[in-house]
């Protein structure tokens, strides 16, 4: 009767371990997932960009203002370095032309005469690559893009300064935006 019992109780020891095992597999199988890793990369940068955003309530951004920018990249990568895929040689060549590259941002509105301006510039070596324009204008919105485009075009309605009162401000659009592209960004990795 006594060793039915132990080896029961082994056996039961034995199983509840092997299910133990089982599930730290099964999570640590998970954690070293790609997805889960860029997952947690982009929550750590998160972060330090949220220390850095500069969308406080302290800040009006409802009359009329002017931002004007640059976007510098410093990107490496060792492993496409060394890869001969071509694929990877590929990737290597946009970053390095993302480090190479003058990006300037403009973005102007003027609340009282409802009108918005966004201006994106990139230039490799001197070199026009992107050159967009978008502006709003009596609840009309426009665009512009260098090389496809002449003149600006009318892209119909905007109801953007529409949108704008005490109950849902520009900053309130920023930061939805700001937690809907990081939430995407997360969402949306390849496994």
């Amino acid at each position: 009767m006594k060793k039915r019992k132990f080896v029961i109780l082994i056996f039961g020891i034995i199983l509840l371990a092997a299910t133990l095992f089982i599930g730290i597999g099964i999570v640590l199988n998970n954690m070293s997932k790609p997805q889960y890793i860029y997952s947690k990369v982009i929550d750590i940068y998160k972060n330090k960009l949220d220390t850095y955003k500069k969308t406080s309530n302290d800040i009006n951004l409802k009359d009329k203002y002017s931002i004007k920018g640059t976007i510098d990249f410093d990107l490496d990568s060792e492993y496409y370095k060394k890869s001969t895929k071509e694929v990877d040689k590929q990737v290597l060549n946009l970053i390095n032309n993302l480090n190479k590259s003058d990006i300037n941002f403009l973005i102007q509105k003027n609340e009282s005469k409802d009108t918005g301006y966004i201006e994106l510039t990139q230039k490799i070596a001197n070199e026009d690559i992107i050159d967009a324009k978008y502006y709003i204008s009596d609840s009309t919105k426009y665009y512009f893009v260098k090389g496809i485009v002449d003149t600006y075009i009318n892209d119909g309605g905007c109801n953007y300064f529409e949108s704008i009162n005490e109950n849902s401000t520009e900053k309130d659009n920023i930061d939805y935006l700001y937690n809907f592209i990081i939430d995407s960004i997360k969402n949306n990795l390849k496994k």
